[in-house]
């Protein structure tokens, strides 16, 4: 009995004690236990109590979720691919990548990046971000034979051959046998409606086209140098440009010979038609028109014209042709206009 009363005595003891300590805390004096700061390499210890038990429910749960970040600011442009330089920023953040946005005309003020607009499109729509002058005209979703219906076709007898042969039902054309960079505003080879004749360059300016595509240089190896070429062709240039202000310029590659051809001549070799062909794409860069590589269209896989597809070996057979026409519809580019 003596035990049982001792032992209640200690309990009623230590649950005074715990009521005096929260009845201090409720009044406004609260404990102020020792604040320790661990070295910085003490070991890690488990945790113990109600802390393991709270890890324990978490794992039970699993992980937390973490704290959802702000969401990136976008600008509301269209969706689409740009060119752009993006610029340090102070908050470490730069624009939208590529792929996501393209931009015409417009410069980003509120992020501190400047985008460059993107200069041109495909026929069908289609974004071309990589795309400049002078570069080929790159491959896109192929266009149907309308998008022609506002060009006309001018140069020499392979211009000549497309138009005959290509199916392209669309197109004016304006092209003649032994035309060059120096007489297709001279040489009156076009017949006009009084029944007279009058140069391809006369013929062109009676009407406004949307597209103008130039098949020229492979007479021209027979007699100009590629400085005379490039002169020459500036010129003309600047005379359809005059003509026809508002067209879009496609200067077309020539096309390849054959191997045979390429081998036995000292005029019309591939490796000839090459050097040309360069020609054509420094001009387009320097005089911003667009550079369509056509020797690709026609050309087998050792780059020449293929074996008994031409009677002379420059000059395609016409069941060649369509596919420089499909070549013209899969590469087609416009610039877009601010």
């Amino acid at each position: 009995m003596f035990l049982l009363l001792a032992l209640g005595l200690v309990l009623w003891i230590g649950g005074d004690a715990g009521a005096g300590t929260h009845a201090a805390a409720m009044a406004g004096q609260p404990e102020t236990p020792e604040v320790r700061t661990p070295a910085a390499d003490a070991p890690k210890t488990a945790p113990e109590g109600p802390a393991l038990l709270r890890l324990a429910a978490a794992d039970e749960e699993g992980p937390a979720p973490a704290p959802e970040e702000p969401p990136e600011r976008r600008p509301p442009y269209p969706a689409g691919s740009e060119d752009y330089a993006p610029s340090a920023r102070p908050d470490g953040r730069t624009v939208a990548p590529k792929a996501d946005l393209c931009f015409w005309g417009m410069d980003l003020i509120d992020t501190g990046a400047k985008i460059h607009r993107c200069r041109f499109r495909s026929g069908s729509g289609q974004l071309l971000p990589d795309y400049d002058w002078g570069l080929p005209v790159p491959v896109s979703e192929a266009v149907e034979q309308d998008y022609f219906s506002d060009a006309v076709f001018i140069g020499n007898s392979l211009a000549q051959g497309f138009m005959l042969y290509a199916g392209l039902k669309t197109a004016d054309q304006f092209a003649v046998q032994s035309i060059t960079v120096n007489n297709i505003g001279t040489e009156k080879v076009i017949r006009d409606d009084s029944g007279g004749f009058i140069s391809i360059l006369d013929a062109m300016a009676r009407k406004q086209y949307g597209k103008v595509f130039v098949m020229l240089g492979i007479n021209e190896l027979s007699w100009a140098g590629k400085d005379t070429f490039y002169t020459q062709y500036a010129a003309l240039i600047d005379l359809l440009r005059e003509l026809e202000p508002d067209a879009e310029l496609f200067l077309q590659s020539m096309t390849p010979v054959t191997a045979q051809e390429s081998e036995t001549s000292t005029v019309f070799t591939n490796d000839r038609i090459h050097e040309y062909n360069e020609v054509i794409r420094q001009l387009a860069e320097d005089k911003e028109a667009h550079y369509l590589y056509v020797f690709d269209a026609l050309a087998d896989d050792t780059g020449c014209l293929p074996a008994g597809s031409s009677s002379d070996g420059i000059h395609p057979y016409s069941n060649y042709y369509p596919k420089w026409l499909t070549y013209l519809q899969t590469h087609t580019v416009t610039e877009v206009k601010r």
